[in-house]
């Protein structure tokens, strides 16, 4: 599943992720932020749980299922990034 790859990279990077199931949508309460894999009807339901500073976005995976994972990882990683912006910088 492209998600729990992109938990696991995320983790190695030192970040604390949570893969949910739509139906344990209930865990966001203490994000800081989230990246939804679905449509807008879930992306409601999770912004609708999360607290209300907590960054939260929508993906839609595009394309064959063999891009999925990398998809993922790109969102997630900028998620990451957008819910713990004192640990971030940029170069270049």
């Amino acid at each position: 599943m492209a998600a729990e790859l992109a938990a696991a990279e995320l983790r190695a990077d030192g970040h604390d992720v949570q893969v949910v199931a739509p139906g344990e949508l209930a865990t966001l309460a203490g994000a800081e932020a989230v990246l939804v894999i679905g449509g807008l009807e879930l992306e409601a339901a999770a912004r609708a749980v999360a607290p209300a500073h907590a960054y939260v976005h929508g993906e839609l995976l595009e394309g064959p299922a063999a891009t999925w994972a990398a998809q993922v990882l790109r969102a997630a990683r900028a998620v990451a990034i957008a819910g713990a912006p004192v640990r971030t910088g940029s170069c270049g």
